[in-house]
């Protein structure tokens, strides 16, 4: 079971708490068949007089379980994550026992301790001048050969064209024009090149 969390609540006491009840359900269902690809996300309630909110799909491998800000009631959440883990075993509200459809907190008595979790304030690192000074330089670096890598394909690029317009330029006929209209030095840029090819083309008129 892979879990994102999106609250500040601690990951781990999360992940304790989601394994307790399924270990539970799973001494009488079984273990849950979609439990190693299943992802449960845990985020904070948006609106509604309710505290905790979720939803699952019957034989689903996703969870999305909604709680209140400040502090979190174990056996509510617990109560809440059992219902949901019903609907992911297959089970309609129809096959549900009143307690667990509507997430009493003694339908989870003996799956886990009754308590609550608090938020972890989440740490704010600090960064020292020195710190950040070479982490700006090594972003300047690394565009640096990124765009060093585009010029040298670029340069490839406009080598090989040029190579084929050469080319190009040998095989149109020069017959039709006279020998004077004809710049005779190689072309060195591209516009002398492209003025070359077009002069060949039109007999000496662009």
């Amino acid at each position: 079971m892979r879990l994102d969390n999106r609250t500040h609540y601690d990951t781990a006491a999360l992940r304790s708490l989601l394994c307790a009840v399924h270990t539970g359900e799973a001494g009488h269902r079984g273990r849950l068949r979609t439990w190693d690809t299943l992802v449960v996300r845990i985020r904070y309630r948006r609106q509604g007089n309710r505290k905790y909110t979720g939803h699952a799909f019957l034989n689903g491998r996703k969870s999305v379980l909604s709680v209140p800000r400040g502090q979190l009631d174990i056996l509510e959440f617990a109560a809440l994550w059992r219902h949901e883990l019903w609907h992911l075993y297959g089970l309609r509200h129809r096959d549900y026992t009143p307690t667990v459809l509507y997430c009493k907190p003694e339908s989870v008595v003996g799956m886990v301790e009754p308590g609550t979790l608090v938020e972890v304030a989440p740490t704010k690192k600090v960064v020292s001048p020195d710190d950040e000074r070479t982490a700006r330089v090594k972003s300047l670096v690394d565009r640096l050969k990124r765009w060093e890598s585009k010029r040298k394909r670029a340069e490839t690029a406009i080598t090989k064209i040029r190579r084929s317009l050469r080319y190009y330029e040998r095989q149109i006929p020069v017959s039709s024009i006279q020998p004077s209209q004809l710049n005779q030095r190689k072309p060195q840029s591209t516009d002398e090149l492209v003025a070359s090819i077009r002069e060949r083309m039109n007999g000496g008129t662009l």
